[in-house]
């Protein structure tokens, strides 16, 4: 998960609370605003889904 949104443009750092079989968590932050539709399509790609959008 670090590595696909770390690799979106803009994207200066990403801190992820990994819990296997549970629900996770990413912080990122960015120079500027991030594409809902791109965090989601990157984070699929990648093998993850989105539990609950803030």
């Amino acid at each position: 998960m670090t590595s696909a949104l770390g690799g979106l443009e803009g994207v200066e750092g990403v801190v992820v609370d990994l819990n296997p079989g549970a629900v996770s968590s990413a912080r990122v932050t960015a120079d500027g605003p991030l594409e809902p539709r791109v965090v989601r399509s990157t984070l699929a790609k990648a093998g993850f889904t989105i539990a609950r959008e803030p």
